[in-house]
């Protein structure tokens, strides 16, 4: 009986340098759009060749390998398995950059207004900042009081509201905490 040879495309067969394919694409965190792209084959030709649907021969390992900016040898480790070594070469680690000055200031800013902000609902209420705790709950409950009395209001708007004092008369009104007196 006569053996119907299967053929290739409907075959798949995985072998180390189809894996090591893959890993380099991995090491450059692209996903198969970009590293198609990149080696100017469609996305799913990519797939076929990572998942050994495709016979890799010398040259389209050799485009790969170019194309990803690896050298033969990383490429020559990777099909041995030895993935920390090219990992430390390739990838080495990335030490922490602080972020440029201007971004940090003005996160500073965003932070010294909302500390400013709580510090004046405690002095409103009359709380120590350890009893300011539970008045952050009950500052989201008028909050949602205030949204159904007299209608929405965004996050920047209430804390505005409760810095100006504007909110004094409506919290010693509903407020379930007991409000100091300012004398």
């Amino acid at each position: 009986m006569e053996q119907l040879k299967i053929p290739r495309c409907k075959q798949k067969i995985m072998l180390p340098e189809t894996s090591a394919l893959r890993k380099m694409r991995d090491f450059l965190k692209l996903d198969r759009k970009s590293a198609a792209i990149l080696i100017e084959k469609s996305s799913k030709q990519l797939e076929k060749i990572e998942n050994g649907y495709v016979e890799v021969t010398p040259q389209l390992i050799n485009h790969f390998v170019t194309n990803y900016g690896f050298s033969l040898k990383n490429y020559e480790l990777l099909v041995a398995g030895k993935v920390e070594q090219v990992k430390n070469s390739f990838c080495p680690k990335k030490e922490k950059v602080l972020e440029n000055n201007s971004l940090r200031r003005s996160y500073k800013k965003v932070i010294i207004k909302e500390a400013r902000a709580s510090q004046v609902l405690r002095r409103l209420q009359g709380l120590t900042q350890y009893k300011a705790i539970t008045w952050a709950h009950e500052d989201k409950r008028l909050k949602r009081l205030w949204e159904k009395k007299k209608g929405k209001v965004s996050e920047n708007k209430w804390k505005e509201m409760l810095y100006i004092g504007q909110l004094s008369e409506f919290i010693t009104e509903n407020s379930r905490l007991q409000v100091a007196s300012n004398a």
